[in-house]
């Protein structure tokens, strides 16, 4: 026994698709009869609303972190655009950032068996697709 994460995100992916009001991760009603009362302690609702579920592009990701947390931006460098925007902030915990490192990682791996090995630019997978000068170029 044990959770099915293909089909369970297949799922999750057709609701989405079909323009779902909320996922419910218990499932049907049916099953809260057979859920220990350990399982319905941790049971929650997720909502997606649709201005969420339509998604921000973003082809740039800048990571920092302190002693307590990671700030990921999620940036979108348009060709030709001499300023680069943040489209989103996401400020995680240290134990969060690990759980997305590691959630990462098994989605990369399952993408490369379904689909095949995702190639990165040549010099390594820090080398920016394209030049990025970050750096403030104010003169006094």
């Amino acid at each position: 026994n044990g959770i099915n994460y293909d089909a369970f995100s297949k799922l999750i992916e057709n609701q989405i698709e079909n323009d779902i009001d909320a996922i419910i991760i218990c499932g049907t009603t049916g099953e809260s009869s057979t859920m220990s009362m350990e399982e319905k302690k941790q049971q929650f609702d997720i909502e997606l609303n649709r201005d969420v579920a339509q998604g921000t592009y973003s082809n740039l990701s800048i990571i920092s972190h302190s002693s307590s947390e990671f700030i990921i931006d999620f940036i979108r460098i348009m060709p030709g655009m001499p300023k680069a925007e943040v489209k989103s902030r996401i400020i995680l915990t240290a134990e969060h950032a690990k759980r997305l490192l590691l959630a990462l990682q098994d989605n990369v791996r399952r993408f490369e068996m379904d689909y095949g090995k995702i190639n990165l630019p040549e010099g390594g997978p820090m080398t920016p697709m394209f030049p990025v000068d970050l750096e403030p170029q104010g003169q006094a």
